[in-house]
């Protein structure tokens, strides 16, 4: 399994979860940050976000303490 984790600019977080929505990943979680990063810009061109994608190696649920999805 992978989690991706993307930073983007507020006006289009509600596109691309609609995105991937279409695609088939329904679930997200988004949270609302505040941060500048090396350059000011606009769609295109630098500063428009980054995507990390990371192996998860495992998963546990908070209440029982379970491994696994």
């Amino acid at each position: 399994m992978k989690m991706i984790r993307a930073i983007l600019r507020p006006e289009t977080a509600e596109k691309v979860a609609d995105s991937l929505a279409d695609a088939g990943f329904v679930s997200m979680t988004q949270v609302h940050v505040f941060g500048r990063g090396k350059h000011g810009a606009y769609t295109g061109n630098f500063g428009d976000g980054k995507v990390f994608v990371s192996p998860v190696e495992e998963a546990y649920t908070v209440r029982t303490g379970i491994k696994g999805l």
